[in-house]
């Protein structure tokens, strides 16, 4: 597996090709909803439960890498589909049963889980990569290299 140099950001709220700039700036309020304890739980149109993974995003000169937390998830559970320039990860994680067991406090996120992200115009679709170990899952997104201008002779 390749391992991909983090840039530091330039700027603190600077542009993110994988998310809209203008809400970055609340992520750590929506995060703080998002994960605490008084937290309502999200359920699909079909009244599944379901939780949004959390994720990084970096990049170095040759490819974007996304890594997602997905402790518990198997990987037979795990899809990712590319569609009209959008990646899509969905899957699911289930809460085994437990018989005689009364439940005082459950943080743990169940259900299915879905995550779409618009990607930029470079990245070569034929050599993305996918990696799951440890309940992390990398996609390694190659950029297309950038094409260098050719000289013209004239005559």
């Amino acid at each position: 597996m390749t391992t991909l140099k983090v840039k530091a950001p330039e700027k603190m709220f600077g542009f993110e090709p994988f998310e809209r700039p203008f809400f970055n700036r609340f992520m750590p309020f929506d995060r703080m909803f998002e994960t605490s304890w008084f937290s309502p739980p999200r359920f699909t149109e079909e009244g599944e439960r379901m939780f949004f993974p959390v994720f990084d995003l970096c990049e170095d000169d040759n490819a974007y890498l996304l890594i997602f937390e997905l402790p518990g998830v198997f990987k037979k559970d795990i899809k990712i589909t590319f569609e009209k320039g959008v990646l899509t990860l969905s899957g699911k994680r289930e809460m085994k049963e437990m018989e005689g067991v009364n439940w005082l406090r459950v943080e743990r996120r169940f259900g299915s889980f879905f995550r779409t992200f618009q990607m930029p115009t470079d990245v070569d679709f034929e050599k993305v990569e996918a990696f799951f170990d440890n309940g992390l899952l990398r996609i390694k997104l190659p950029k297309i290299p950038a094409a260098k201008p050719l000289p013209i002779e004239i005559k």
